[in-house]
């Protein structure tokens, strides 16, 4: 009775054991499709990156970011077929090392080094954007509080932007650049005032760049970036925060896809008497031998 008893309960495990398993590859399939999904998102982006004109406003920025993307979508892509190919072929052995095993657990390795690089920028995109929320309110009242996170960076590279639609009027890339200055800066940098096929004066337009480059580094009071600071901080703060959103989004996605790959590498159901026999070689062996 107590050999019955024990023989019905390892029937029961190896059962639910393999209706787990299959439960768990069937989620990780499917999860993995929408995994590839956002990562075609991503390649996708890139290429209207670089489609795009955008390379023209700033080619060390708009194309790093292209490129950023366009690996982050194929590496995602990339990641979601061994994340399939391991669940499809989870006891079977590929050649005489790979298994879907340990396809599944390369997967896992690059899904959490993945995910430790998203934390990493999670952590920075909520700090710019608290250091922005609080910085340009103090702007908006005249005062001038020290540079925060990359706000060298963003100067310069406004500035630079700045200056170079000011000096263009036939280039149709900085039409949308214009647009948004004219929307969150002072009047009196805008288009009308300061591009220079119009009647361009420096009584007019206050950010002029002959008297912001000769007495500072661009960061004087007839500065581009200086005078629409605030405008600038604030833009960024509304827009890093659904950013950082979106990463914990990712991260959380990514977690669960995670946890799952372990399930699947962990509810793998026990090969029978013949599978056995198989692998090992013995019955192809006793089946040479009749």
């Amino acid at each position: 009775s107590s050999l019955y008893t024990c023989q019905l309960t390892s029937c029961l495990t190896a059962f639910d054991m393999a209706r787990l398993n299959n439960i768990f590859k069937f989620l990780l399939m499917n999860v993995n499709v929408i995994f590839a999904t956002i990562g075609l998102a991503f390649f996708a982006f890139s290429l209207y990156l670089f489609a795009g004109n955008f390379g023209e406003l700033d080619p060390e920025f708009f194309l790093g970011v292209g490129l950023i993307l366009c690996f982050v979508g194929l590496s995602i892509m990339f990641g979601s077929c061994l994340g399939c190919q391991g669940a499809a072929n989870q006891n079977e052995r590929l050649d005489s090392f790979w298994t879907g095993r340990k396809i599944i657990f390369i997967y896992e390795l690059l899904l959490l080094g993945s995910l430790a690089v998203e934390l990493y920028l999670l952590s920075l995109s909520l700090r710019a954007a608290g250091e922005y929320k609080l910085t340009y309110p103090e702007v908006e009242e005249g005062k001038d509080p020290e540079y925060v996170m990359l706000e060298d960076v963003i100067q310069l590279k406004f500035n630079n932007i700045y200056y170079a639609a000011r000096t263009t009027c036939t280039v149709t890339v900085y039409n949308q650049f214009w647009n948004w200055v004219d929307n969150h800066c002072p009047a009196t940098m805008s288009q009308l005032n300061c591009q220079a096929c119009f009647d361009y004066s420096t009584t007019f337009c206050s950010a002029d760049e002959a008297s912001c480059y000769a007495t500072s580094d661009g960061s004087g009071d007839t500065c581009a970036y200086t005078q629409c600071r605030a405008g600038v901080l604030k833009y960024l703060a509304m827009r890093i925060v659904p950013f950082s959103y979106g990463i914990m989004a990712i991260c959380s996605f990514q977690a669960i896809v995670a946890v799952i790959n372990v399930m699947v590498m962990c509810f793998t159901p026990r090969d029978d008497l013949e599978k056995i026999l198989i692998k090992s070689g013995t019955l192809q062996a006793a089946k040479q031998n009749d």
